[in-house]
């Protein structure tokens, strides 16, 4: 005769199993692809440990969810990357802006 809670049980372990084996490699591959990202960034810790403190602050997620949300439009980048060309020229340095397309 069939345990309908034995087979429950069974199948509530296999789910168990099966969501800790999934987190598992998750993480794993998220781990080495975050390696791979920060590998070539040159970056100290202290400029990581700000970086986590201005991003505990509500404010500053704001103002930079704003800022990201501003540069988004593309007449916006436009008008910044004449400013920052025409100020990068006061200092006697030429910029060229990098425009990667998705995909390629």
């Amino acid at each position: 005769m069939l345990n309908v809670n034995s087979v429950h049980a069974d199948i509530v372990f296999a789910k168990k199993k099966k969501n800790s084996i999934l987190k598992s490699l998750t993480q794993a591959m998220a781990k080495k692809t975050g390696e791979e990202r920060w590998k070539d960034l040159d970056i100290t810790k202290d400029e990581v440990d700000r970086i986590g403190k201005a991003l505990k602050n509500e404010e500053f997620r704001k103002m930079f969810l704003d800022y990201a949300q501003e540069i988004s439009d593309p007449k916006n980048r436009e008008i910044y990357e004449q400013e920052i060309a025409q100020m990068e020229a006061e200092r006697g340095m030429d910029v060229q802006f990098i425009h990667p397309k998705p995909g390629k």
